[in-house]
């Protein structure tokens, strides 16, 4: 007859669990960082990973005393919140290039590319995907870079030529609205990005801790902050109409924050193709 197993009292410790502050503070130097971050917030890797758990009374708690359903329900509301975001995020990008467009403010227009160059480098792809897929989609994102590109120095061609045509005119109340809009969904982008950086220190020395937070709080005001120059722009030409100059200025101005994320957005999905192409995934190896 065989022997039947004995139960113990003692619980089996699992491999630890890699949290998304370790992912996020221990990776800042990979392009590719913000990819594993993103799927650490936001699938808790619960599928990828295995959890560190041990049970106290028929209840399932992590190492940091915190129920593991607890954990996962955090992470499907930060799931939730974020999608919502977003999806008011390209609400307010349509509503600005509409009244943008009605309004014949090229600085409006050219918000509406620095908006969406804002959006491709917080995106992040799942790496649950095959190669295939993730190649194809770093592939679309730098096509849609490029033509975002290509449309951002007509706007700059524009906003020179419209110096030198007096007879150009600009609504300056739909200029306005358009303005408040743009300016509404820059702080809900840089809502997104403080969320991150407001994150407690673990597993980092404290000088290596504040250069990630001084690089990610200077991306994030100096790259929203553009959006005031926009907005100063629709006031002064709300009060004084004749200042048209003040249009192709907060253009120029749009256009170096537009010129910093390609270049930022085009060095991470670069490097994410050369990671695919070595076939080499480290956070999944983990």
């Amino acid at each position: 007859m065989d022997e039947v197993p004995r139960k113990t009292g003692i619980a089996v410790l699992q491999p630890a669990e890699v949290t998304s502050d370790v992912l996020d503070e221990s990776c800042f130097d990979d392009p590719c960082y913000l990819h594993a971050l993103e799927q650490a917030e936001e699938r808790n890797l619960s599928t990828h990973l295995p959890v560190d758990m041990y049970v106290v009374n028929c209840h399932t708690y992590g190492y940091d005393g915190v129920p593991l359903k607890e954990n996962h329900s955090s992470a499907t509301r930060r799931r939730l919140w974020k999608r919502a975001a977003i999806i008011s995020y390209f609400i307010l990008i349509i509503l600005v290039g509409i009244f943008g467009y009605l309004s014949g403010s090229v600085a409006c227009l050219t918000a509406t590319v620095h908006m969406v160059s804002d959006y491709l480098g917080e995106h992040s792809m799942s790496r649950n995907r095959s190669n295939n897929c993730r190649k194809g989609e770093c592939i679309f994102i730098l096509l849609c870079l490029i033509i975002l590109l290509a449309s951002d120095s007509s706007f700059m061609v524009a906003a020179v030529g419209r110096l030198y045509a007096k007879s150009l005119a600009i609504n300056h109340t739909y200029m306005l609205i358009a303005a408040v809009l743009s300016l509404t969904g820059n702080c809900i982008m840089l809502t997104m990005h403080f969320a991150r950086v407001f994150r407690p220190r673990r597993f980092l020395s404290l000088s290596d801790f504040i250069g990630v937070r001084v690089q990610q709080i200077a991306h994030a005001l100096g790259n929203h902050g553009t959006s005031l120059v926009l907005f100063a722009a629709a006031v002064l030409l709300f009060i004084q109409r004749k200042w048209i100059i003040v249009d192709s200025i907060a253009t120029c101005v749009l256009t170096l924050a537009i010129i910093s994320n390609a270049a930022s957005v085009s060095t991470k999905y670069c490097a994410e193709l050369k990671q695919i192409g070595t076939q080499r995934d480290h956070y999944e190896a983990l």
